[in-house]
């Protein structure tokens, strides 16, 4: 039994990469893609103080994607401690500038790609 196996895998044409994109495109372009779908809602913990918390856009993104924002309000500088001492308490952070001295040392936080943000070199 396992003397077949090997001979089978071994007679077999290798799997190369551009086939397997070219299989996945085709696929897509069917329409026929595979789709993740979650037993629980996904939930964006959001960082910052409560002067950045906006009602109406939480429950745009929720009706658009399905995805929650749950504002996570504190004060300067208790955004600052949990940035540094629980950094997976939160997934997005909305901080002062005069703050990231303290933040980024650390090491914690992940930057943005700007590439993929339209218009990212106009925002101020």
């Amino acid at each position: 039994m396992a003397d077949d196996l090997k001979d089978t895998l071994s007679t077999t044409a290798p799997m190369h990469r551009r086939s397997l994109l070219k299989g996945t495109a085709g696929i897509l372009a069917a329409g026929m893609f595979p789709a993740v779908h979650s037993a629980e809602p996904i939930v964006l913990r959001y960082l910052g103080t409560a002067v950045n918390q906006n009602k109406a856009i939480g429950e745009k993104l929720e009706k658009d994607t399905g995805i929650k924002i749950l504002y996570v309000a504190v004060t300067t500088d208790n955004v600052t401690k949990r940035a540094v001492t629980a950094p997976n308490s939160f997934d997005l952070i909305d901080t002062e500038y005069f703050s990231l001295k303290n933040i980024v040392p650390s090491g914690d936080l992940k930057g943005i790609d700007t590439k993929h943000i339209k218009n990212a070199d106009t925002q101020v």
